[in-house]
């Protein structure tokens, strides 16, 4: 168990990871000033953080406040700690804290009427997605309806290889009923709801729609929802009675032949996925508390040249090194697409040259994104080579020019 931070002056900066704080928090070394308000935040919140963290966003920084006097504090979470009296109160980030604490955990927190509360957040390795668990998470064996159950495991290799062998079942069976349904269209048979929600499902799942997959989700659409409303099929089912024909079933003869013709060669495309990245993205889920946020930041730091500088305040840097630090933040989630504006306005013309060779070298060196756009009003910025094309603006259109032309 790692001890807390020493004090050493009136600001001490802390360079620890979540599971340190964690840590802390387990034996009862980090608590709450009794002033502070109980946890408030929705579970939507809660997604919402993990979804950053997870994507690479900065989430901010804690405050903690040395403490030295017993009483007037209490512990995070509801259980019973090995020290009463908590020697770091946080005053600063107590709800992105308490949430991750909980999740991480897997402990029950009091919310703002003071009941005891699970924090139950889901996580599709397939999409990348985050939930806030409910039935829908329960039944699509893509979700981990509770990651909590993942994040609390000492080893993970076991947990990742469940849900694969799960998820390639699951699959199976799916690509079962993409041939049945197939096999129902060419026979001009009726698609009751559950074939209706596999044929969305597949037609939904590369984000955008041609106006023909539209008709067809129309067509669907126009069936559940006279489904959702009829009063005759509720109550033939109280009554117990055959409601076969009733069941919301769209028959095959509305669809036109071209509609028929796309629908099957949507269904007929194998369904697959990356083992690999998939295990990736959950060792990834896994080692978020640990120092994988802390490394990267180390690492933008030093392409940026701020290596030494992790715990100074931004205010008191220079101009220069605040403009660095921008191009640090740009990079912390390793985007794929980097759009820099202006990242040398009201800089003399040194440190607008270190910039422009700054980015041009992490560019050339393929550290930062793979595709980058960056504006400037003078046209020298050329000549650092960043870029290997160049758009000129002339009042609201562009125009394509020819770098040799400027040499």
């Amino acid at each position: 168990m790692p001890k807390a931070p020493e004090q050493t002056a009136l600001f001490n900066p802390f360079n620890g990871h979540l599971e340190q704080l964690f840590g802390y928090i387990d034996v009862g070394d980090l608590g709450l000033p009794d002033i502070q308000r109980p946890f408030v935040w929705k579970d939507a919140k809660v997604r919402d953080l993990f979804d950053s963290i997870y994507r690479g966003f900065p989430i901010g920084s804690y405050l903690f406040w040395r403490n030295s006097v017993a009483g007037n504090t209490h512990q995070i979470g509801i259980e019973e700690r090995e020290h009463n009296d908590p020697v770091l109160l946080i005053i600063d980030g107590q709800q992105r804290l308490t949430a991750l604490y909980a999740v991480f955990r897997k402990k029950k927190v009091k919310d703002e009427n003071y009941e005891n509360r699970n924090i139950v957040i889901s996580f599709n390795p397939v999409s990348e997605e985050f939930k806030v668990a409910d039935a829908s998470t329960i039944k699509n064996p893509e979700f981990i309806n509770n990651i909590s159950d993942f994040l609390t495991k000492t080893s993970t290799r076991t947990f990742i290889n469940t849900y694969l062998l799960g998820l390639q079942r699951y699959y199976q069976q799916l690509t079962q009923k993409q041939k049945n349904i197939i096999s129902k269209i060419r026979k001009d048979g009726d698609l009751n709801q559950e074939d209706m929600a596999v044929v969305a499902d597949k037609l939904l799942a590369d984000g955008v729609l041609s106006d023909e997959e539209e008709i067809i989700l129309e067509k669907f659409g126009r069936v559940s929802g006279i489904q959702e409303n009829d009063d005759e099929l509720n109550s033939n089912e109280e009554e117990g009675g055959d409601n076969e024909e009733m069941s919301g079933a769209i028959e095959s003869t509305t669809l036109t032949k071209s509609e028929k013709d796309l629908l099957c060669r949507v269904l007929d495309e194998p369904v697959t996925f990356e083992e690999d990245a998939i295990s990736e993205r959950l060792e990834k889920l896994y080692n978020l508390k640990n120092e994988e946020i802390e490394r990267q930041a180390k690492k933008v730091l030093h392409l940026v040249e701020l290596k030494g500088d992790e715990n100074s305040i931004a205010k008191n840097l220079s101009s220069g090194m605040q403009r660095r630090l921008d191009i640090a933040c740009s990079l912390i989630n390793n985007p794929d697409v980097l759009i820099l504006d202006e990242p040398t306005a009201n800089l003399d013309p040194l440190l607008r040259k270190k910039i422009l060779n700054l980015i041009a070298q992490e560019k050339s060196s393929k550290e930062i994104a793979e595709e980058l756009f960056v504006s400037v009003k003078t046209i020298e910025n050329h000549r650092s080579n960043i870029c290997k094309k160049l758009l000129a603006r002339r009042r609201f259109s562009f125009c394509r020019l020819n770098f040799s032309s400027f040499l």
